[in-house]
Protein backbone atom coordinates (compact mmCIF):
# COMPACT_ATOMS: atom_id res chain seq x y z
CA UNK A 1 0.00 0.00 0.00
CA UNK A 2 3.27 2.48 0.87
CA UNK A 3 5.05 1.91 -2.22
CA UNK A 4 1.30 2.01 -4.44
CA UNK A 5 0.95 5.80 -2.68
CA UNK A 6 4.26 6.56 -3.09
CA UNK A 7 4.32 6.16 -6.92
CA UNK A 8 1.00 7.89 -7.57
CA UNK A 9 2.82 11.18 -5.24
CA UNK A 10 5.83 10.64 -7.91
CA UNK A 11 3.48 10.21 -10.83
CA UNK A 12 1.51 13.37 -9.53
CA UNK A 13 4.75 15.47 -8.71
CA UNK A 14 5.79 15.06 -12.05
CA UNK A 15 3.40 16.99 -13.89
CA UNK A 16 4.59 20.12 -12.29
CA UNK A 17 7.82 19.61 -13.95
CA UNK A 18 9.21 21.58 -17.01
CA UNK A 19 11.10 19.00 -19.03
CA UNK A 20 12.62 19.68 -22.25
CA UNK A 21 14.84 17.52 -24.02
CA UNK A 22 16.65 16.68 -27.64
CA UNK A 23 17.25 13.19 -29.32
CA UNK A 24 19.22 12.47 -31.87
CA UNK A 25 22.26 14.04 -33.00
CA UNK A 26 22.26 17.16 -30.80
CA UNK A 27 24.70 19.07 -32.36
CA UNK A 28 23.08 18.81 -36.05
CA UNK A 29 22.18 22.75 -36.72
CA UNK A 30 21.41 24.87 -40.14
CA UNK A 31 24.31 26.82 -39.57
CA UNK A 32 26.78 23.57 -38.92
CA UNK A 33 25.90 22.26 -41.78
CA UNK A 34 26.07 24.96 -44.46
CA UNK A 35 29.46 26.09 -43.30
CA UNK A 36 31.15 22.42 -42.58
CA UNK A 37 29.30 20.52 -45.09
CA UNK A 38 32.11 21.72 -48.73
CA UNK A 39 30.18 19.99 -51.81
CA UNK A 40 32.94 18.30 -53.58
CA UNK A 41 35.33 18.49 -50.52
CA UNK A 42 34.36 16.91 -47.11
CA UNK A 43 34.25 13.29 -46.99
CA UNK A 44 32.80 10.78 -45.03
CA UNK A 45 35.31 10.55 -42.07
CA UNK A 46 34.98 14.18 -41.74
CA UNK A 47 31.29 13.77 -41.30
CA UNK A 48 31.03 11.22 -38.81
CA UNK A 49 33.84 13.09 -37.07
CA UNK A 50 31.77 16.18 -36.91
CA UNK A 51 27.99 14.28 -36.61
CA UNK A 52 28.47 11.13 -35.36
CA UNK A 53 27.22 7.92 -36.83
CA UNK A 54 24.27 8.74 -38.91
CA UNK A 55 21.02 7.01 -37.78
CA UNK A 56 20.57 5.64 -41.60
CA UNK A 57 22.36 4.73 -44.63
CA UNK A 58 20.98 3.90 -47.93
CA UNK A 59 23.39 2.77 -50.54
CA UNK A 60 22.23 4.46 -54.23
CA UNK A 61 21.33 2.28 -57.41
CA UNK A 62 24.83 1.97 -59.72
CA UNK A 63 21.58 1.62 -62.63
CA UNK A 64 21.47 5.95 -61.86
CA UNK A 65 23.97 8.10 -63.35
CA UNK A 66 24.51 10.92 -61.39
CA UNK A 67 22.95 9.53 -58.57
CA UNK A 68 24.72 9.61 -54.99
CA UNK A 69 26.51 6.58 -53.99
CA UNK A 70 25.32 6.51 -50.57
CA UNK A 71 23.04 8.96 -48.69
CA UNK A 72 23.32 9.32 -44.92
CA UNK A 73 20.53 10.69 -42.47
CA UNK A 74 20.69 12.38 -39.80
CA UNK A 75 17.91 13.78 -37.26
CA UNK A 76 17.52 15.49 -34.10
CA UNK A 77 14.11 16.45 -32.32
CA UNK A 78 13.66 18.76 -29.79
CA UNK A 79 10.38 18.71 -26.97
CA UNK A 80 9.82 21.52 -24.89
CA UNK A 81 7.41 20.78 -22.02
CA UNK A 82 4.91 24.02 -21.49
CA UNK A 83 6.12 26.75 -19.49
CA UNK A 84 2.96 26.94 -17.54
CA UNK A 85 2.27 24.16 -14.71
CA UNK A 86 -0.58 22.54 -15.84
CA UNK A 87 -0.88 18.95 -13.29
CA UNK A 88 -1.63 15.91 -14.32
CA UNK A 89 -5.53 17.21 -15.81
CA UNK A 90 -3.55 19.86 -17.84
CA UNK A 91 -1.36 17.11 -19.20
CA UNK A 92 -3.84 14.68 -20.08
CA UNK A 93 -5.79 17.50 -21.16
CA UNK A 94 -3.20 18.28 -24.04
CA UNK A 95 -2.19 14.81 -25.17
CA UNK A 96 -6.09 13.92 -25.48
CA UNK A 97 -6.43 17.28 -27.61
CA UNK A 98 -3.05 17.08 -29.17
CA UNK A 99 -1.09 13.60 -28.93
CA UNK A 100 1.54 15.18 -27.10
CA UNK A 101 2.15 16.53 -23.31
CA UNK A 102 4.66 19.04 -25.10
CA UNK A 103 4.10 22.50 -26.43
CA UNK A 104 6.34 21.92 -28.86
CA UNK A 105 8.58 19.96 -31.07
CA UNK A 106 10.42 20.91 -33.34
CA UNK A 107 12.54 17.96 -35.98
CA UNK A 108 14.99 18.64 -38.17
CA UNK A 109 16.52 15.81 -40.83
CA UNK A 110 19.90 16.48 -42.89
CA UNK A 111 20.52 14.23 -45.72
CA UNK A 112 24.18 14.22 -47.05
CA UNK A 113 25.19 12.19 -50.46
CA UNK A 114 28.22 10.75 -51.06
CA UNK A 115 30.31 9.90 -54.69
CA UNK A 116 31.39 6.23 -54.86
CA UNK A 117 34.51 8.39 -53.34
CA UNK A 118 33.15 8.85 -50.04
CA UNK A 119 33.13 12.86 -51.02
CA UNK A 120 29.88 14.79 -50.17
CA UNK A 121 27.91 15.30 -53.31
CA UNK A 122 25.27 17.30 -51.80
CA UNK A 123 22.94 17.66 -48.67
CA UNK A 124 19.27 18.47 -47.96
CA UNK A 125 18.32 20.13 -44.83
CA UNK A 126 14.51 20.73 -43.53
CA UNK A 127 13.11 21.43 -40.32
CA UNK A 128 9.41 21.16 -39.18
CA UNK A 129 7.99 22.75 -36.08
CA UNK A 130 4.73 21.97 -34.21
CA UNK A 131 3.41 23.66 -31.54
CA UNK A 132 3.80 27.11 -29.67
CA UNK A 133 6.64 29.27 -31.87
CA UNK A 134 8.66 31.79 -29.78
Amino acid sequence: MKITILLCLLFLSSGCADVSTTTGTPKLSRSLVDSRLIKGETTKAKVRALLGEPQSTVSGDANISGGPAETWTYTKTFYRAPKKKEGVLGRVGRYVATGSTYDRVEESVLKVMFDDQGIVTGHTFSTSVAGVRD
